[in-house]
C-alpha cells in the first residue's frame, strides 16, 4: 500500500498504480473536486514509479498562466533537458570552425559534429509541433517504462489537450522513435474545465484501456488526521465540527484555516457553501482588522478583477483615487496570508480567494476591466495581449481588435503564434469590422513579405492603407513602411523615412502609447545617422534614454527597450563606447528562462550580431570571430524564430574570421557568395566590397576589379551614400596599384577625394589619415600581392589614431554590418 496522506486516499493511489502497472492497461483518468488531494496522489504515484531504475516519469503540471500559450507547457519542461546541447553546439561554432565546409550549411555541420560526440543525435525540427513535442518526449525517455503525467489537465492549453487526446488513442512514431508504450496519467477537476477541456477528458476517458478514478471530498472521519498533517494539534469536538462546516473538507482552505486557528483566530459555522464561508472567514478576519482590514477588503477586490496575481504599480493605477496609502495595505494583505509575494508580484494565496473578492465586484467589474486597459497602456505598453483580453473581457469590442490587431504584428516580428483562444477571438471580431479586416490583412503579408527581405512588396502590400484608423494603427503601418523604405541604398528614401516617423515624435504619443514611440524613435535615430545628421541621432537617444529610464521601476519592456539602444551604439559613439554597450546589451538578452531557452532570440541574435562588428571595428579579430559565431549559431539552435538579415552575422563570421586567421579567403569568399544571393538591397554593396576584397587577396584580380566596378557603377546609377562609395573606390585603388596601372589607382583615388563619407563621425579622422596616406602609397609602393598591399599603409605608419586602426588602416578594407533600423 502506498503512504496516502489520508485512509480515504490510498486505496484509489493503490488502484491506479496497479491499473498502471497493467501490461494491457495504458490511461488513468483522476478527477474530482478542488482541494480533494488529486496532485498529492499524483505526485506519490510519480515518485513510486520512478523508485525502479527501469522506468521513467514526465511529469507536467497546468497552471493559469501557461493556459494560453499553445504547448507552452509541454516545451518548458521538454526544452529543459536540451539546455546543455544548447551550451555544447554554442562552444562548438568556434572550436570546429575550420573543419566546417562553409557557410550555409555550417551550423547545422558542427552541431550534428557535436552532438555525435556527445553520444545522441537530438531529433530535428520538422515544422509540425505535435510531431516535434512527441519526437522530444520519446527521445527523452528513451528505452524505459514511461509514464507521462498532465496534472491540472483543465488548466492546460487546447493544442496540449488535443496532442493527449491524441497520444492516447493512437500514440505517436516519429523518425523511429515512439511512444506507444507510454502509460499516461491524467488529473482533472471538471467543476473547473471548459466545455473544449470537459469533451477533451471525456474523449480520453472512453478509450478503451483507460480506467477514471474519483476523489471524494474529505469527510468527518479523516478531518482530524488532516488537521494534525497540517500541523494543528488536537482540538475540541466543537472547533472542529466549525472548521469542518467551513472548509466542507477542502484541503487547501482547511491549510489556511488551520493556520489561523492555530493562531487564535475564532471562526462560528455560517452558511451552507464553501465560498460563502470562506467569505465569511474573510470578513470576519479583516473585521478583527479594524480600519486597516476594510482597506484590504476594498484592494483587494479591485485586484481581484486583475487576476491572480498583479504587480504593485498594477494596484496602484486602480486604486489611485481611493483615500489610503496603499503601500501599508498591501504589507497588511501579506500579513494575513491572504496574498503572497514572488519575484515582484503578488499572488492570491489561492484562486478561491480571488473568486470570492471578484465576486463582490461582480456590480463594477467591467468598469474596472476599462480603466485597467488604459492602466496597461501607461504602466506596460509593450503587454498588448493583455490589453486585448481585458478589453474583450469588458465588451470593448472595436478596442480588444485593435489591440490583438498589434498584439499578432507583435508576435509576427518575434517569431511567435498568437495563442488559439486570441487568434479564435481576433478572426470573431474582425468580421464585425470590416475596414479593420483590410488593415490586419495588409499588415500582416506586409511583415510577412518583411521577414523574407522582400521590401519592395511588402511596401506596395500596405500602400493602400488609409489614415482611418486610430493613432497605434497608423503609427504601427509606417513604423513598417519605414523599415522597409530605409533598406534602399538611396538617400531619398531614408530622408523619406525620416518625414514619416517625425510625425509621431511628438510628447502625446510618448505618453500614450510608449513602447511603439521609443521603436519608431529608435528607427528614426538610424535614419538620422544614415544621412548625416549626428546631431539629432545624439538628441533622440537622450529623449529616448530619458523616457525609458523613468520606467525601469514598472515597465518590464522598459530595460527591454534601453538595451535594444544600447545594441545600436556603434551609430553614434566611438568603437570603444560602442563595444561597452553592446557587451551589456549581449548579457541582458543572454538570460535565459528556466529551461534554458533564451528569453529574447531574435534580439540577442542582433545583438551579438553587432557586438561582433564592433569588435572587429577595434581590431579584436578572434573575440569577432567566436561572437557572430555565436550568432550564427541560434539560426539552428532556435529555428523557429524569425530572425532577421542573417548576411549580417555571415559576413562579421566572414570578415572577423579572415583578420583572425581563423578562416582564409577561399572559404570567406564562398562564404559572401551565397549570402549574397538572398541579399538585394543597401547590405549588397558591402558584400560585393568584401568579396572583392577576399577575390584581390587570392590574386583573382579580375574578377575582383570586376565586382567591385559593378557595384560601383551599380552605386552610381542611385543616390546611394558616399559610404559605400568609400569602401568600393578605396578598394578598386589597390586592385589596379598591384596590376601597375598607377593612371586608374589615381583616377579611382581622386574620385575618392571628393566623397563625404562620414556616417560615422567618429571614423572621419581615421579616413582623412587614410587618404594622405594612400596618396602617397599610389606613386611609393609597388606591391606585387593583395598582401603586400594589404599591409602597405603599416608600414608607413603603424600605430594610425588608435585600436581602429588594425582595421581602416589596412590597405583593403572590408566593413562589419550591424542592426541599426530594426528595433
Amino acid at each position: 500500500m502506498l503512504q496516502a496522506l489520508l485512509p480515504c486516499q490510498a486505496p484509489i493511489a493503490d488502484d491506479m498504480l496497479a491499473h498502471l502497472k497493467a501490461s494491457d492497461k495504458k490511461v488513468a483518468v483522476l478527477k474530482g473536486s478542488s482541494g480533494t488531494g488529486k496532485s498529492f496522489i499524483a505526485k506519490m504515484i510519480s515518485e513510486y514509479w520512478t523508485r525502479n531504475g527501469n522506468n521513467c516519469c514526465l511529469y507536467f503540471t497546468g497552471n493559469v498562466m501557461c493556459s494560453t500559450r499553445p504547448f507552452g507547457l509541454l516545451e518548458d519542461v521538454l526544452n529543459f533537458e536540451i539546455k546543455n546541447m544548447q551550451t555544447i553546439a554554442e562552444e562548438g561554432v568556434v572550436e570546429a570552425a575550420k573543419d566546417a565546409p562553409f557557410i550555409g550549411n555550417t551550423l547545422s555541420f558542427l552541431l550534428k559534429k557535436r552532438a555525435e560526440q556527445a553520444g545522441a543525435q537530438f531529433p530535428t525540427a520538422t515544422g509540425c509541433p505535435e510531431a516535434d513535442i512527441a519526437r522530444k518526449m520519446a527521445f527523452f525517455i528513451g528505452r524505459k517504462n514511461p509514464l507521462i503525467i498532465l496534472d491540472n489537465f483543465h488548466w492546460t492549453d487546447r493544442s496540449t489537450m488535443d496532442f493527449f487526446a491524441t497520444l492516447v488513442r493512437i500514440g505517436f512514431t516519429e523518425g523511429g522513435l515512439s511512444l506507444q508504450h507510454a502509460k499516461i496519467m491524467i488529473v482533472a477537476t471538471p467543476a473547473q474545465s471548459d466545455e473544449f477541456a470537459t469533451d477533451a477528458l471525456h474523449a480520453i476517458s472512453s478509450y478503451p484501456s483507460a480506467q477514471t478514478f474519483t476523489t471524494n471530498d474529505v469527510g468527518i472521519a479523516d478531518f482530524n488526521l488532516a488537521l494534525r498533517h497540517f500541523g494543528i494539534a488536537a482540538i475540541p469536538d466543537n472547533t472542529a465540527n466549525a472548521l469542518y462546516a467551513i472548509t466542507s473538507g477542502h484541503l487547501e482552505i482547511l491549510k489556511m484555516l488551520g493556520e489561523y486557528l492555530k493562531n487564535g483566530g475564532r471562526i462560528e459555522p455560517a452558511g451552507s457553501k464553501k465560498n460563502s464561508f470562506l467569505e465569511f472567514m474573510l470578513k470576519e478576519r479583516l473585521r478583527r482588522e479594524g480600519v486597516p482590514g476594510s482597506y484590504v477588503y476594498e484592494v483587494l477586490k479591485t485586484a481581484s478583477v486583475i487576476g491572480l496575481s498583479f504587480d504593485y504599480a498594477e494596484i496602484d493605477c486602480l486604486t489611485r483615487k481611493k483615500d489610503f496609502s496603499l503601500s501599508p495595505i498591501i504589507k497588511k494583505a501579506n500579513d494575513l496570508s491572504l496574498i503572497k509575494e514572488e519575484s515582484g508580484r503578488y499572488y492570491f494565496a489561492h484562486e478561491i480567494i480571488k473568486e470570492v473578492f471578484q465576486c463582490k465586484a461582480e456590480g463594477k467589474r467591467h468598469e474596472l476591466m476599462l480603466s485597467f486597459v488604459n492602466c496597461l497602456r501607461l504602466l506596460k505598453p509593450a503587454d498588448l495581449p493583455r490589453r486585448a483580453d481585458f478589453a474583450f473581457e469588458a465588451g470593448a469590442d472595436r478596442d480588444a481588435l485593435h489591440y490583438y490587431i498589434l498584439s499578432c504584428l507583435q508576435l509576427l516580428r518575434d517569431g511567435k503564434s498568437m495563442s488559439p483562444l486570441a487568434s479564435n477571438r481576433l478572426l470573431s471580431l474582425i468580421e464585425l469590422y470590416p475596414d479593420e479586416a483590410l488593415y490586419y490583412h495588409s499588415m500582416r503579408k506586409g511583415y510577412e513579405l518583411f521577414i523574407r527581405k522582400d521590401y519592395p512588396s511588402a511596401m506596395s502590400a500596405i500602400a493602400a492603407i488609409e489614415e482611418v484608423y486610430s493613432g497605434a494603427l497608423n503609427a504601427e503601418k509606417d513604423y513598417l513602411f519605414a523599415l522597409c523604405s530605409s533598406k534602399s541604398a538611396e538617400r531619398s528614401k531614408k530622408i523619406e523615412s525620416i518625414q514619416l516617423l517625425e510625425y509621431w515624435n511628438l510628447s502625446s504619443f510618448q505618453e500614450s502609447e510608449g513602447e511603439l514611440w521609443s521603436r519608431l524613435a529608435a528607427t528614426l535615430l538610424s535614419l538620422y545617422v544614415h544621412v548625416g545628421d549626428n546631431t539629432k541621432a545624439r538628441l533622440i537617444e537622450k529623449q529616448i534614454m530619458h523616457f525609458l529610464s523613468k520606467r525601469l521601476k514598472f515597465d518590464t519592456n522598459a530595460e527591454v527597450q534601453i538595451n535594444i539602444i544600447r545594441r545600436k551604439a556603434n551609430a553614434i559613439h566611438s568603437p570603444e563606447v560602442a563595444t561597452s554597450r553592446t557587451e551589456k546589451s549581449v548579457a541582458f538578452f543572454s538570460k535565459r528562462n528556466t529551461v534554458g531557452i533564451p528569453l529574447y532570440p531574435v534580439q540577442l541574435y542582433m545583438s551579438l550580431s553587432n557586438h561582433s562588428g564592433n569588435l572587429t571595428t577595434l581590431g579584436q579579430f578572434t573575440a569577432a570571430f567566436e561572437t557572430a559565431g555565436r550568432a550564427l549559431s541560434l539560426l539552428t539552435t532556435i529555428p523557429e524564430a524569425n530572425f532577421p538579415r542573417d548576411e549580417i552575422p555571415a559576413n562579421n563570421y566572414a570578415v572577423a574570421g579572415f583578420y583572425s586567421g581563423l578562416l582564409g579567403a577561399k572559404e570567406g569568399t564562398l562564404i559572401l557568395k551565397q549570402t549574397l544571393h538572398s541579399c538585394n538591397f543597401c547590405d549588397n554593396f558591402i558584400l560585393r566590397n568584401n568579396l572583392g576584397v577576399l577575390l584581390a587577396l587570392q590574386g583573382q584580380l579580375k574578377e575582383a576589379k570586376d565586382e567591385l566596378t559593378a557595384a560601383y557603377q551599380d552605386l552610381c546609377s542611385t543616390d546611394g551614400d558616399d559610404f559605400f562609395a568609400y569602401y568600393l573606390l578605396s578598394n578598386l585603388v589597390g586592385v589596379e596599384a598591384i596590376g601597375g596601372d598607377k593612371i586608374s589607382a589615381r583616377k579611382y583615388f581622386l574620385s575618392l577625394q571628393n566623397l563625404q563619407p562620414g556616417i560615422l563621425s567618429w571614423e572621419l579622422p581615421h579616413l582623412e589619415l587614410r587618404c594622405r596616406l594612400l596618396d602617397w602609397a599610389i606613386d611609393n609602393v609597388e606591391p606585387k600581392t593583395g598582401q603586400e598591399w594589404m599591409h602597405a599603409l603599416f608600414a608607413i605608419d603603424e600605430d594610425g589614431l588608435g585600436p581602429s586602426w588594425k582595421y581602416l588602416g589596412l590597405g583593403f578594407i572590408m566593413s562589419d554590418l550591424q542592426f541599426w533600423s530594426e528595433s
